[in-house]
């Protein structure tokens, strides 16, 4: 069977509460031995923090591995770089204490700020950027669905910004990053070119990045992307599925063809 990767929000957690059939997924996964990582692009978040959501609400995930876009970041600039300066949530900062910082650093992390984005922040960015230092972003997405908001705009039209200002092109650590995908498939001891799913809510993040290195792409209607926003898109996932029990579905007939 190959490997399935499945994005977090949007697909097993709606807001702060559980998708519906999650353990019964998760006993599906568990019961034909498929291997499985979790994906995140969450950027405050860290892999054992996930876990704990899952314990908080009554569900085993029986040893599937969490992989976040904080927690590659974390990794990768921490063997890239000398010094940085992260502009991430607060709650982000203490991840990287141990890389050295800097106002004329080697590298700006970028993260969700949030309601803190302002000229001021996106003028200071530049002035690094433009002083030599490289850009890194936890991920590049378009806009998420915000508790109590409904869509808001995420990091990616800000790291955009960026790069038009200042010429230079991000590193992206998260979804739709080749990078975010080889690691995910690394840790379960499998490869891109062997071949592999991805079950997401996010038509091009998730399910058209997976979907251009090889993947086998699934997406799910139970978080950002809408049926309407599916039909008047001009690209089209493999698989379409309205909830996880039928994800379930999809996955047993492609093992018995």
């Amino acid at each position: 069977m190959k490997p399935l990767l499945i994005d977090l929000d949007g697909v097993l957690r709606i807001g702060s509460e559980l998708a519906p059939y999650v353990p019964e997924f998760f006993q599906y996964l568990k019961e034909n031995e498929i291997p499985t990582c979790i994906l995140s692009n969450t950027t405050t978040k860290s892999a054992k923090e996930l876990e704990v959501f899952f314990k908080e609400k009554g569900v085993d995930p029986n040893g599937i591995p969490i992989l976040t876009a904080l927690d590659a970041t974390h990794k990768y600039v921490k063997d890239n770089y000398k010094t940085i300066k992260a502009y991430v949530p607060e709650k982000s900062k203490g991840v990287f204490s141990d890389i050295p910082a800097s106002d004329t650093p080697e590298a700006v992390v970028l993260g969700d700020l949030e309601d803190d984005w302002n000229y001021e922040v996106m003028n200071d960015i530049f002035l690094k950027v433009q002083g030599g230092a490289e850009i890194v972003a936890m991920h590049k997405n378009r806009y998420w669905i915000r508790e109590g908001m409904g869509l808001a705009l995420d990091a990616g039209p800000f790291v955009v910004g960026i790069e038009y200002a200042t010429g230079k092109k991000a590193t992206i650590m998260g979804k739709p990053s080749l990078v975010f995908f080889e690691i995910a498939l690394k840790t379960l001891g499998a490869k891109i070119e062997d071949g592999f799913y991805m079950l997401g809510d996010d038509l091009i993040s998730d399910v058209k990045a997976a979907m251009d290195i090889g993947g086998t792409g699934i997406l799910i209607l139970t978080g950002k992307t809408t049926r309407e926003m599916l039909d008047s898109s001009e690209f089209k996932p493999d698989r379409v599925v309205g909830e996880l029990i039928q994800a379930q579905k999809v996955l047993g007939a492609d093992t018995k063809a």
